[in-house]
């Protein structure tokens, strides 16, 4: 599910706790969900990975809730699709 306008929509995904080689995410702004590869780059070196973890930590601490509302509900709406 997209924007139903011209413009395309410019991305904030909430993605899932990662449970094996990918997870899947959801746009906060237009609900589309994607799913994201958990396997590193090649150009990941122990410095990024470090800021990047400290920066998750910070950002999740303060939009856990959030984040697990939007998975559960977009969770739901594909079920009840599928049924």
């Amino acid at each position: 599910m997209g924007k139903t306008n011209e413009e395309p929509c410019v991305h904030h995904w909430i993605i899932g706790t990662p449970k094996g080689p990918t997870s899947k995410g959801v746009c906060t702004k237009c609900h589309e969900t994607r799913v994201f590869d958990n396997r590193k780059p090649e150009h990941y070196d122990e410095t990024t990975r470090a800021r990047v973890s400290a920066a998750a930590k910070i950002f999740w601490a303060k939009h856990r809730e959030e984040r697990d509302e939007i998975l559960s509900r977009e969770t739901s709406d594909l079920t009840t699709r599928i049924r």
